[in-house]
């Protein structure tokens, strides 16, 4: 019925965190036409900030989020020097921030910029980005060139 999955690498640790797993159904429901797959509906307002320039937290080494941040199975430590870890930092901070301070204390602007292509976030928040940062859809069009 929905024809070859297309093979999908996890990256070299293998994890198995929630957003490694959803960008790897991203990709699979990706095969799937659009009228057999259900857009998934926005549980958390997109929080952004007012300038990239904000973004200050880490761009190298390794990180721990909080609990509230990251509560997937797994360790909660993302190893920056590693593209799927820090894509998955990036859209876990993005999915699960409750404030503008979560924002700044974890989300590095020029680290954003570079895993942007890489994240598998909803319509709306991807939208709520772009659309204040036009360097990030331009980014992920590059990308996909």
């Amino acid at each position: 019925m929905f024809g070859l999955i297309p093979a999908v690498r996890l990256g070299e640790a293998g994890r198995t965190g929630a957003a490694a797993w959803r960008r790897v159904l991203a990709r699979v429901l990706g095969t799937i036409p659009r009228e057999q797959s259900a857009a998934p509906a926005t549980l958390r307002p997109a929080i952004v900030p007012d300038t990239l320039d904000d973004l200050r937290g880490p761009a190298d080494g390794v990180v721990e989020l909080p609990v509230r941040l990251y509560w997937s199975a797994g360790s909660r430590r993302f190893d920056l020097s590693s593209p799927d870890d820090a894509a998955d930092l990036c859209e876990s901070v993005l999915d699960a921030a409750s404030s503008r301070s979560d924002l700044v204390r974890y989300l590095n602007a020029g680290l954003l910029i570079g895993v942007w292509p890489l994240l598998g976030l909803s319509r709306a928040k991807r939208a709520a980005w772009e659309d204040r940062f036009p360097v990030l859809r331009r980014q992920r069009l590059a990308a996909a060139a």
